[in-house]
């Protein structure tokens, strides 16, 4: 007998969720076209409703064990997914700081490329110059040049046997700081 009642009540409050499914489906059509103020009438008849099936569910202790159950696992997974979603914030946030980061470093390579482009168009009009002139007096050309890294990167670009020459006409200290260069530099041709 006791399970034919807790059967009757579980078929009541199924009865009653599909009638309350059907009934928020019309008002929600009711809703959308928004006939003769139907929306207060229709709000205040779900509450009341509700009211109604709380009142049906209290009277079921079991029922409302299991409703108490899966309202628990329904907050952890929510308070489960609201920390995966601060995670995924907080990894957005990493991500668009990295992307801004490498349109930085983007942005100072390309800058540096176009300098460095320039510089070594220059070597190489310095360098065609310097093809042209006698070794002795490249030599002295270069020797007298405050910048050591550019006649470095001049004598790398000449002829092979024309920077043997120059280097030749060097003083032995920088003829020996030039050639130490190109090897610790890993500069090949």
């Amino acid at each position: 007998m006791a399970k034919k009642d807790k059967k009757g009540t579980i078929d009541k409050i199924l009865f009653a969720g599909f009638g309350l499914i059907i009934i928020v489906l019309i008002l929600v059509g009711l809703f959308a076209m928004n006939v003769g103020g139907v929306k207060d009438n229709l709000v205040a008849r779900i509450v009341e409703n509700i009211t109604v099936e709380q009142e049906a569910l209290a009277e079921d202790p079991e029922v409302l064990r299991q409703l108490q159950e899966r309202e628990s696992v329904i907050k952890s997974e929510q308070e489960r997914l609201s920390v995966k979603e601060n995670q995924l914030n907080e990894r957005e946030g990493s991500l668009l700081l990295q992307e801004q980061e490498l349109g930085q470093r983007q942005a100072a390579l390309e800058a540096m490329e176009e300098d460095l482009y320039g510089v070594s168009g220059n070597i190489a009009e310095i360098t065609e110059v310097i093809e042209e002139m006698e070794d002795e007096g490249a030599a002295t050309l270069l020797s007298n040049m405050q910048d050591k890294e550019l006649v470095r990167n001049i004598i790398f670009m000449l002829k092979e046997d024309k920077a043997a020459s120059v280097m030749e006409n060097l003083s032995p200290q920088l003829a020996a700081e030039i050639a130490s260069d190109r090897f610790s530099s890993g500069v090949q041709e």
